[in-house]
């Protein structure tokens, strides 16, 4: 299958042997993104093009206040991105256990992530366009899918395996933290569409993994110690 080669070669790329990183909760041969996440429109065409124009009218309405909130999303790349549904015990100085099971989280999105974002290369809104202007930190990675939503929909369908009581309130968040990326100007709709599908075969991937299932645990019980 597409994903699970593309992974193979990049683990196993003669260049990455050292600096490469191994899974914590998934084997790359049970990965079958493939089989489910489209490819992005092509460029020019009609939902191409309608997307672009959608990057430049959120471009134009963006406030201030919307700008500060994309930027701090942005630059924030673990669980904790969740505190204000959560509350204000959901820190990673009060959850040490917590935070290792977001690290590992991270790692393992960011070893499914590129090989599909090179795979299908399709280039930055800011790239096509000079109109498009980002606030956010630019990337020479190609667009779709986008990392950061990924990771965000990955962070959120383990969260609500961990509370279920805010399952709702946490998808949520995962929605905006992924829309902020259209806010940001650096990727599209479709980029983070098949962001949410790709985290949740990789979520899917997961639960049945003996040290995911023991981190998940440790991490469930420190949040009722813990939670208000």
């Amino acid at each position: 299958m597409l994903a699970a080669s593309l992974l193979l070669a990049v683990l196993s790329s003669p260049a990455q042997q050292q600096a490469r990183k191994a899974p914590f909760y998934f084997r790359s041969d049970q990965l079958h993104i493939d089989l489910s996440l489209a490819p992005p429109p092509v460029i020019g065409s009609p939902q191409d093009m309608a997307e672009l124009v959608e990057i430049l009218k959120f471009q134009d309405a963006r406030t201030e206040q919307d700008v500060l909130r994309a930027k701090q999303d942005d630059t924030e790349e673990d669980m904790f991105i969740f505190v204000d549904v959560m509350g204000p015990n959901f820190t990673s100085a009060r959850l040490p256990a917590m935070a290792q099971l977001s690290r590992r989280l991270k790692n393992d999105s960011e070893i499914v992530d590129p090989p599909l974002k090179h795979h299908f290369a399709r280039p930055r809104p800011y790239v096509r366009s000079d109109r498009v202007h980002p606030v956010c930190a630019l990337s020479k990675e190609p667009s779709y899918p986008s990392g950061h939503a990924m990771l965000g929909y990955l962070f959120a369908y383990v969260l609500a395996q961990i509370d279920p009581e805010k399952h709702d309130a946490i998808l949520r968040r995962a929605d905006e933290y992924a829309h902020n990326r259209l806010v940001c100007g650096v990727h599209y709709q479709s980029d983070v569409e098949a962001s949410r599908i790709a985290s949740a075969i990789l979520f899917g991937a997961m639960l049945n993994d003996p040290s995911y299932q023991h981190d998940v645990q440790a991490a469930r019980q420190e949040w009722n110690r813990n939670k208000l």
